[in-house]
């Protein structure tokens, strides 16, 4: 948790939550897997304005909507194929699945706000 907290800016600098925004913040996405090489681990989401940062190596965008949807893609860490996101979000928690563009493995995921 201490790197992941490394890799954000200050939380003081955290995009707010609002009306229009509700999943503004830092999110923490833990996943898992039985197929992929990485078979689980940590790493830091950003949302600001519906728009979704991967803070990965490899980097990774996507969106969120009003209504809780979320879908990103980004890099996997060994050879940074993509790798697509999709869930949802129910307040302050999300979960959802992963796989790679070439779908040789795949996983689940959650995220928290931190």
């Amino acid at each position: 948790m201490e790197k992941l907290k490394s890799e954000l800016p200050a939380l003081s600098q955290a995009p707010q939550p609002s009306p229009e925004a509700p999943y503004d913040g830092y999110w923490s996405i833990s996943f898992t897997s039985r197929n992929c090489t990485n078979k689980g681990g940590k790493f830091g989401i950003v949302i600001e304005k519906g728009k979704v940062t991967s803070k990965v190596a490899s980097g990774g965008t996507g969106t969120v909507a009003q209504s809780g949807e979320i879908r990103w893609t980004q890099g996997a860490a060994y050879d940074s194929h993509p790798i697509n996101f999709e869930g949802r979000f129910t307040g302050d928690q999300a979960s959802g699945t992963f796989s790679r563009a070439d779908r040789k493995c795949g996983g689940q995921f959650t995220a928290s706000r931190t």
